[in-house]
């Protein structure tokens, strides 16, 4: 192609966008392969939009967890724990005879982030932590979601203050009672079975705080994520001689998050409606089985599919305008978006697999814009070829694992949520 005929298509594609009367007149063109400019009509979807509740959220099986406390004004207050088993490595037997003894348990925690409000941050911060026994195992077998819970046994293996000392690598070690010593000493267990049915389980936590927000969130992948029970062996020999066992813990066995809701202000609604949805002004986002928003395009949908059977869309974007009057200046990095199937079924959108990233289009949060911008092109060309559209659900990323939230703007607002796209036939 030419120099001279480049240009001239590349005038003509930004006398498209100048046409469009929405208020990002430069939309999408960082989205494009460097190589291709895409010519063809521009267009905005205005449909409908709600906040729900995340109910039957999975939080089984993660590699890191959130425990703690906090209150978000007009949507919901929290608390999120977190159970687990304790097992033997690879189910293997354990003994600990008469010749060992138990010096003390230490459970390590590698700690990936501490989230406290910004005027109670310090250098070092001092932190309640709770670990209670389960009065039964958990079960593998079983999924447990974020209101699932278990019932708790009457002993407290930890319940004190523990400073860290924020850097790079956060560590706590947690010295357990000599409750937990006496379930090792003099015992034998065949196998891990055996183990986890004797010593039940943690229900980890973090002592109630008057502050407006405290958690501690726990890499349980993390190397320094350890239960190690330390004894000294000595057979009469003379000779006795210091000893490590580490037990199985973290990602190694079966664990799940729960979290504690109660919503409040326009969504207290939740509280006792589980199914209800709230349109309006402002569309919430909260974590740990907090809130989602379902956006639909339906009405849209069919009537473009009608009138344009063969469209093909080239490109494609959701934009969701941050809500300044019910946000903080502490944003989630990300949102995400879950395409909803005519049977209930829900799967991430297809351009979330897109081996081309966009950064800024990825759902991440547009500082300069105030709004967070998400590619959806193979998606809404699935809904337009479909001609129908039975909604898409928008959720915070990491929403069992972050404590941010976020609030949009609904429909009714001047700058709402909306997909603006580029198609031809």
């Amino acid at each position: 192609m030419s120099k001279l005929k480049f240009f001239a298509v590349a005038i003509c594609v930004v006398a498209a966008f100048m046409s469009c009367t929405e208020k990002d007149s430069n939309l999408g063109l960082a989205l494009q392969d460097p190589s291709t400019i895409y010519n063809g009509s521009v267009d905005t979807i205005y449909g409908t939009a709600y906040t729900v509740l995340d109910d039957s959220l999975v939080t089984s099986g993660l590699n890191s967890v959130i425990i703690g406390s906090g209150d978000v004004t007009d949507i919901a207050s929290t608390v999120a724990t977190f159970y687990t088993n304790v097992s033997t490595p690879k189910s293997q037997s354990v003994s600990f005879d008469q010749y060992s003894t138990i010096d003390s348990v230490v459970l390590s925690l590698a700690i990936s982030g501490i989230y406290v409000p910004a005027a109670d941050s310090a250098s070092s911060q001092d932190v309640h932590f709770v670990v209670r026994q389960l009065a039964q195992r958990l079960n593998k077998d079983s999924v447990y979601y974020s209101t699932s819970d278990v019932e708790l046994g009457t002993t407290v293996f930890f319940d004190d203050v523990v400073t860290i000392e924020r850097g790079d690598t956060m560590v706590v070690r947690l010295k357990l009672s000599d409750d937990f010593a006496a379930l090792l000493s003099n015992k034998s267990y065949d196998n891990g079975d055996a183990f986890e049915e004797a010593i039940k389980g943690f229900q980890i936590s973090l002592a109630p705080s008057t502050s407006q927000r405290n958690y501690v969130s726990i890499n349980l992948s993390a190397s320094n994520t350890r239960l190690s029970a330390y004894y000294t062996y000595d057979n009469n020999t003379g000779n006795p001689a210091p000893r490590t066992y580490d037990f199985a813990f973290g990602t190694d066995v079966f664990h799940f998050s729960h979290f504690d809701k109660n919503f409040t202000g326009a969504c207290s609604t939740f509280n006792t409606n589980k199914t209800d949805s709230i349109g309006g002004r402002v569309l919430f986002l909260s974590p740990m089985g907090g809130t989602n928003i379902r956006f639909n395009i339906d009405s849209y949908v069919r009537k473009f599919h009608q009138d344009h059977p063969l469209a093909i869309i080239h490109y494609a974007e959701l934009i969701l305008p941050v809500n300044q009057a019910n946000s903080s200046s502490d944003h989630p990095d990300a949102l995400a978006a879950i395409k909803i199937y005519p049977n209930g079924v829900v799967a991430n959108v297809p351009d979330m697999y897109d081996p081309i990233t966009y950064s800024g289009f990825d759902g991440t949060y547009d500082a300069d814009n105030k709004c967070y911008r998400m590619r959806i092109t193979q998606h809404l060309q699935d809904i337009m070829r479909d001609g129908r559209d039975n909604g898409t659900l928008i959720v915070l990323s990491g929403r069992r694992t972050t404590c941010q939230h976020a609030a949009i703007n609904g429909t009714t607002e001047a700058d709402p949520i909306r997909v603006a796209f580029v198609y031809s036939e």
